[in-house]
């Protein structure tokens, strides 16, 4: 919010063609800017589901934003991150389907590959990498895991409101000695190769970018069934597996334990679909189109 005079001013000084927004609160303010700027196309990149992610909002947020609600409507273009994400607008705000632009998340960093060595014999060892929010779904993890009669480890790393519950039913659960948090790394890489198995618990995501390296790095993912892209990165026993309950993850756990995972493949199907060799060229197509279409 304290922004927006800058980004008025600089819109009125630089004169550009197409304003591109990636946050969401910048997209609303860009939305009423082009009633200002008339000549001036405004694309919005939307980043996670907002009928789902709307139930974990901060409740004075959604009503401080209310008179922005339908502001899809007023950007020229919407591009999505995923099917759900780009269903949830046309189903839920009205939205032509023309407004729509459906392209994934690339792979923007360059991890390499695990080795077979780094795979953990006696204890088993998982991570979460993500924000300390309600929508992640920490809790349903925990619950789940602690199941497990075998020996595991797992790494939590990230921060945000909701670490003290975490940590406080990590107690409750009687394994909080089983867990290490690491608030933040620049070394991502690193930890996901020395884990036998990413553990996402989201309710919802956009596309969720960790879950997308950590299969980069060769080590699978086993996910909860959630909107957004989750479903386009996992493929069952190819690279991971989705549950639709905990019951479910709780069997995908023990059937990724017993599996004999090849880091190659697991790698190779992200690369084949979200490499940058693949995701940049739709971003070329898409501004090249807008050049065409409006003559600019």
């Amino acid at each position: 919010m304290h922004s927006i005079r800058e980004i008025f001013g600089f819109i009125r000084s630089q004169k550009p063609q197409v304003v591109v927004g990636s946050i969401a609160h910048v997209n609303r303010v860009l939305s009423v800017f082009r009633f200002i700027f008339r000549k001036v196309i405004f694309i919005g990149r939307e980043a996670s589901v907002d009928l789902i992610i709307a139930k974990y909002t901060n409740k004075n947020r959604v009503k401080y934003w209310k008179l922005y609600k339908n502001y899809y409507r007023n950007l020229h273009y919407v591009i999505c991150q995923s099917d759900d994400m780009a269903d949830d607008l046309v189903n839920r705000y009205n939205l032509s389907e023309e407004k729509i632009v459906l392209i994934n998340n690339p792979i923007s960093v360059d991890i390499p590959m695990k080795s077979n060595t780094e795979q953990s014999n006696d204890v088993k060892r998982f991570i979460t990498i993500g924000r300390f929010n309600l929508e992640k779904g920490h809790d349903r993890i925990l619950r789940t895991i602690s199941k497990l009669n075998i020996p595991f480890h797992y790494t939590l790393i990230g921060d945000g409101p909701e670490k003290q519950n975490i940590f406080d039913l990590a107690e409750e659960l009687q394994m909080r000695d089983k867990i290490s948090h690491i608030p933040y790394t620049d070394d991502v890489g690193k930890y996901l190769a020395q884990n036998d198995l990413f553990l996402q618990g989201s309710f919802v995501e956009g596309f969720p970018n960790t879950a997308l390296e950590s299969c980069v790095v060769g080590t699978p993912v086993v996910a909860f069934k959630c909107m957004g892209g989750t479903r386009e990165i996992i493929e069952n026993d190819i690279n991971g597996y989705i549950a639709n309950d905990t019951e479910a993850y709780l069997q995908c756990i023990k059937k990724a334990l017993n599996k004999d995972w090849d880091p190659s493949k697991v790698r190779h199907s992200v690369m084949r679909k979200f490499s940058k060799e693949i995701i940049l060229p739709q971003y070329e197509d898409f501004f090249q189109g807008l050049r065409e279409k409006h003559n600019i």
